[in-house]
């Protein structure tokens, strides 16, 4: 994917330096210019970034030994091969492909990922304050998880994109971490009184079970379907052409349920109308089966773990309905509750 100069180190900065490191490795066409870089949206894992030259734009996407938003936080390297491997896999799927960016180069030597860009349009964060998902982008959003879920996985793509790492990574951050008394979190800075409701949760011991065998589930069980893995608004950018979907460094082999689990989750944290949890549902399911306990004990984790953990988002929610999505996030995973009848 990309022709490797060892003698010419990656580095962002300065500009010149970047410059002769893509000519390197031939990244920029012959006679086109580095004009400017800048951010390109406000990942949590990766160094991202939007490239201007003489002729067009794209995407450099950067994997560092941290969480480019914590930098506190260890992150496997190799998160950008499994993103480079999943690309691979759905480039010649249509429904999966064209609702994604092209991958346009990998170097696995700089960790380093070159991708179409999709434009500025920015990602659909704009739901937690206040934004309504339309039924279209809806149907769009579950359209392209069951062409995802319905690729044949060979042999070597099962092995390759195990993901492992990654895996453990999310697995202590949405299962384990936010119901550790010790895990250092200053939840009262977030929401006055939060640490209250969250001792209460971890002090539950049917609501730690349920969410310690599930996070088993996760991390241990190989699912029958390639999953993206953060199916989350941060995932997904708005476009005149509708949404995309980006960042499948978490993917893995594993179960339809954790995408839609999460997808639902992020509908209910967002305060979208009701009935949407029970559309996506009801059209994912005129394609493929669901074991709907397991989708909504995913989808109550990812309440809780937003909530309570380190991935905060952006909510301007009070304690009373936090509060509230706590205790739809128990009812969720203990089994009160299922996620298509919200």
């Amino acid at each position: 994917m990309s022709r490797v100069a060892s003698d010419v180190p990656f580095r962002l900065q300065p500009l010149d330096d970047l410059s002769r490191w893509l000519q390197a490795v031939g990244w920029l066409e012959p006679g086109e210019g580095l004009l400017d870089v800048g951010p390109a949206g406000a990942g949590n894992m990766n160094c991202t970034l939007r490239l201007q030259t003489t002729r067009r734009t794209f995407i450099l996407k950067h994997g560092r030994p941290w969480v480019e938003k914590y930098p506190h936080i260890p992150a496997p390297v190799e998160r950008t091969l499994a993103e480079a491997i999943f690309y691979q896999a759905v480039r010649d799927v249509a429904e999966v492909a064209s609702r994604m960016p092209r991958l346009l180069g990998y170097d696995r030597a700089a960790n380093v990922l070159m991708l179409e860009d999709c434009g500025a349009g920015g990602d659909f964060t704009h739901l937690y304050g206040g934004g309504m998902l339309d039924p279209h982008t809806v149907d769009e959003l579950v359209d392209y998880l069951c062409a995802l879920h319905d690729i044949e996985l060979s042999y070597g793509l099962r092995v390759s994109l195990r993901n492992d790492a990654m895996r453990r990574l999310n697995h202590e951050h949405i299962f384990r971490l936010p119901l550790d008394p010790n895990n250092g979190l200053d939840l009262d800075a977030i929401t006055e009184g939060l640490p209250v409701v969250a001792r209460r949760l971890a002090r539950d011991r049917q609501y730690v079970a349920a969410v310690t065998e599930v996070g088993r589930m996760y991390v241990e069980d190989e699912g029958p379907v390639l999953i993206h893995g953060d199916f989350f608004p941060g995932s997904w950018l708005v476009t005149s052409a509708g949404p995309r979907i980006i960042d499948p460094e978490f993917a893995f082999i594993g179960s339809a349920e954790f995408d839609l689990g999460v997808m639902i989750a992020h509908v209910l944290l967002a305060g979208q109308a009701t009935g949407v949890g029970a559309r996506i549902i009801d059209r994912y399911q005129r394609k493929a089966s669901l074991d709907s306990g397991l989708l909504s004990a995913f989808a109550g984790v990812e309440i809780m773990r937003r909530l309570i953990g380190v991935a905060q988002l952006p909510l301007a929610k009070d304690l009373h309905r936090k509060t509230t999505l706590l205790e739809l996030s128990r009812d969720l995973v203990c089994g009160s509750i299922r996620a298509d009848h919200l």
